[in-house]
């Protein structure tokens, strides 16, 4: 029996079958929906400020929180698939856990990756806070934190330069709630052949003021497992969990700072 560990390895998942429960802690407060609509309708990432989807001098592309909930995404990489002109590599040596994201057949090097309007990494060279190949997916928010995923297709170097010579994708998290509130869901992928190892993935949100209208938290996480394949080559045991603090400290209607820590391991198993 041997045992490997790989800090930032992953493997793509083949469902067959998911299930999606949650269950709130709290209840939200209530939003007509007419200003869900208005909401869902604005976007960042194309002009550097608040628009409408329609007014964005480009293609764009929002997945939605809703969107996010409602299938059952291990991930970023697994959300982007379903997205027009956006393809995966599996395999390749790329920014997320060895794939590489390519807008309108342009790779990733001339992909932009943001997290609330910060660069992720420039290029498959510049890699965030210093790791390599694959270690990017670890510094990205959980699943539950994420509130909107934007995807624009097409060149925007006018304003992110270089690295956004194929697109830009702005990964958008939740703002901390004004009262207290959570959710926890949970999913499952059974396969259809018994030999292939069964998933399960579970999530956790919660946020509310520590000082009311002056600081606020936020907590997010997920636990991802899956069995070991019983074929030759098959697919190996797989645990991955991630969290993820955020401090959100507002200075004045104007100003706010925030503060993010979080943790990812990994960890791999093949007999």
């Amino acid at each position: 029996m041997m045992a490997v560990s790989p800090p930032f390895s992953r493997r793509p998942l083949v469902a067959a079958l998911a299930c999606l429960a949650t269950t709130p802690f709290n209840t939200w407060a209530q939003t007509s929906p007419e200003k869900v609509s208005q909401l869902q309708n604005i976007v960042v990432t194309a002009s550097g400020f608040e628009q409408v989807i329609a007014d964005a001098p480009a293609t764009i592309t929002v997945i939605t929180e809703k969107e996010l909930q409602g299938k059952a995404y291990r991930n970023v990489t697994d959300a982007l698939q379903d997205i027009p002109g956006v393809s995966i590599e599996g395999g390749a040596s790329g920014k997320f856990e060895n794939t590489n994201i390519n807008i309108r057949g342009l790779n990733e090097s001339y992909v932009l990756f943001l997290v609330d309007g910060q660069p992720l990494g420039a290029s498959s060279e510049a890699y965030y806070n210093g790791f390599g190949g694959g270690a990017q997916v670890n510094f990205l928010p959980p699943m539950s934190a994420i509130e909107r995923i934007e995807v624009i297709r097409g060149p925007m170097s006018s304003l992110y330069g270089s690295s956004a010579m194929g697109g830009v994708i702005n990964i958008i998290t939740k703002k901390v709630a004004s009262t207290w509130s959570g959710e926890v869901s949970a999913d499952t992928t059974l396969q259809e052949r018994s030999e292939s190892g069964n998933a399960f993935q579970g999530r956790y949100y919660l946020s509310g003021p520590l000082i009311e209208n002056r600081l606020g938290l936020s907590l997010a996480g997920s636990h991802f497992q899956r069995h070991e394949d019983k074929i030759l080559n098959g697919y190996g045991k797989q645990r991955i969990n991630n969290n993820e603090a955020k401090l959100d400290w507002i200075l004045n209607d104007a100003h706010s700072l925030s503060f993010k820590g979080g943790v990812t391991t990994t960890d791999n198993l093949r007999t």
